[in-house]
């Protein structure tokens, strides 16, 4: 079976992150495998929680890659 892979990128998005990723998995894309893969640029809030937490509900559909610092490009 090929695999769709979805990378969402987030920072301190605890608040936003569950129902974000609802949408995601709900969304139809036929008979392809869905892998949620969700990378926390070095949040300050308890968005690496909730990828903790999602990652166990869905064990091998959801995946977490996470930044000790934030990456992101300063200024913009």
């Amino acid at each position: 079976m090929q695999t769709l892979s979805v990378v969402i990128p987030v920072y301190n998005e605890a608040k936003t992150l569950e129902s974000t990723l609802a949408r995601v998995r709900a969304s139809d894309i036929g008979t392809l495998r869905k892998e949620i893969i969700l990378v926390d640029d070095g949040s300050k809030d308890d968005t690496s929680s909730v990828i903790r937490e999602k990652m166990r509900e869905f064990p091998g559909r959801v995946r977490g890659e996470f930044h000790p610092v934030n990456k992101g490009i300063e200024g913009g």
